[in-house]
């Protein structure tokens, strides 16, 4: 394996020698040790040979760079910095190509409870969890965008991860009474432990009938969203509370505030306006037959 990682930073480095100068030559043997996970002698043999296998020039910075440790340092870090970089941009692209995959799915489940309009030009997925504080926070932001908003539709995931489905189950069971959004507000306003009493208390202040409910909450089709609540999660890359999926490529983690809500909101609308025209067919004129 060692032999086998030596090989391929020659072949690297054979590339690069000939388009980089002398003073890169060193940057490059450092954003190969950046990817190496071994002891420093290790890491020492590694470098010597790929100086070695440079010649003189690669000796020659190598005796630069110990006169100059400041040089090194700072060359050392832009490398990291760069590869830090390019790993977040990549995975950005790796899940906004997921989430456009997994589009149809999210937003066109039955049993995922709908507020706004359901016809709305745009959506956006809502994970949370009821024992989650941060989700209380975010809850009335997500309310305030409904009423401002008449083309949004939003769409709750419930993802349990902090407290027991016996939560979950009763907001997926009211709404099967039609009564979804008032028993999610009630439960998002609660600061009490999630007791079953204190749940089924609930339950009744939003006027739901209780024999009803209970049956219902026994339902294995209810447990069955919430486990492809969790799988859509984590092929999506969704891991905590509260998360927002704006569209088709956004993902927002934590509590955002309503103007960054509207910028991404406009943002998405404006890609879904260009790919419409982009995909718009192309009027010809119709050939000129002669008389």
């Amino acid at each position: 394996m060692f032999l086998k990682k030596f090989f391929w930073i020659l072949v690297k480095a054979g590339r690069i020698k000939k388009n980089l100068e002398i003073s890169m030559y060193f940057k490059y043997i450092y954003l190969m040790r950046s990817y190496q996970r071994r002891n420093n002698m290790q890491i020492k043999v590694l470098m010597f040979l790929v100086i070695l296998s440079l010649g003189l020039g690669g000796y020659s910075t190598w005796k630069h760079f110990q006169k100059n440790p400041e040089e090194l340092a700072k060359l050392t870090l832009e490398g990291m910095q760069t590869l830090r970089e390019k790993d977040i941009a990549e995975q950005k692209k790796q899940q906004a190509d997921v989430l456009k995959q997994k589009t149809k799915e999210l937003s066109e489940d039955k049993d995922s409870p709908i507020a706004g309009n359901p016809e709305g030009d745009l959506s956006i997925i809502y994970f949370f969890d009821y024992a989650c504080g941060y989700c209380r926070k975010a809850d009335p932001i997500v309310d305030e965008l409904v009423k401002t908003d008449p083309n949004l539709k939003v769409i709750y995931k419930e993802f349990p991860i902090f407290s027991d489905t016996f939560v979950a189950r009763a907001a997926l069971a009211a709404h099967k009474q039609g009564k979804y959004i008032p028993m999610h507000q009630e439960l998002m306003a609660n600061n009490r432990e999630f007791t079953k009493n204190v749940v089924l208390g609930i339950a009744k202040t939003v006027g739901l009938n209780m024999s009803e409910l209970e049956k219902d909450m026994k339902d294995p089709s209810l447990e069955a969203v919430l486990q492809r609540n969790h799988h859509i999660a984590e092929s999506v890359g969704v891991e905590g509370t509260p998360v927002f999926i704006i569209g088709e490529s956004t993902l927002l983690p934590g509590v955002v505030g309503i103007d960054e809500f509207r910028l991404a909101i406009q943002k998405e609308r404006e890609k879904l306006a260009g790919a419409a025209q982009h995909k718009e067919p192309q009027h010809s004129e119709a050939p000129h037959n002669p008389s």
